[in-house]
């Protein structure tokens, strides 16, 4: 019986995050889908978390982590992926926005100074997102007011826990 008590533990903490793990994925994953969807469906967007969008989307992802971007894998294995080299992928593959884990580009390469932060969305008590936090970029001056207007075209579509931040709202 105690062999099966971490096993029990973890299955009753399982059940528990559940129902707050899928008000997570329908709150940021699949509303972001549902926005790459609406505006830049059959376009190229870069993204560190692409399930979701590339599910729902008719999009060119660019996985900025390498998982499902070989040129990204390419250059992370030689130690020569920093923002320079993830700017320079996103103009070749013609990307206009990126959606991203700020802390994930934190930690390995940093936000690309063309890049411009147009806003972001937040959910609450996340247990299941890679962050609670995704930001929305323009990817260099030309896209910044399209992505602006979108987002501030799609946001009475959110769910009304979702915090919305940024100049888009202005």
């Amino acid at each position: 019986l105690t062999a099966f008590s971490p096993l029990f533990l973890r299955a009753v903490r399982t059940f528990i995050w559940i129902a707050p793990a899928a008000k997570n994925i329908y709150e940021q994953q699949y509303q972001m889908a549902g926005f790459i969807s609406r505006y830049y469906a059959g376009g190229a967007v870069a993204a560190n978390d692409i399930g979701m969008i590339n599910y729902y989307a008719d999009i060119d992802c660019l996985d900025i982590l390498g998982l499902a971007s070989r040129e990204v894998a390419r250059l992370r294995l030689s130690g020569e992926y920093d923002a320079e080299s993830l700017g320079r992928l996103a103009r070749t593959k013609k990307a206009r926005i990126s959606l991203v884990y700020e802390k994930w580009l934190d930690e390995s390469t940093g936000i690309p100074p063309e890049w411009i932060k147009v806003g972001s969305w937040t959910i609450l008590r996340n247990v299941s997102c890679g962050d609670e936090t995704v930001s929305f970029y323009a990817i260099g001056r030309a896209e910044e007011k399209t992505l602006s207007d979108n987002l501030r075209e799609f946001s009475p579509m959110l769910p009304a826990d979702v915090i919305e931040d940024g100049k888009y709202l202005y």
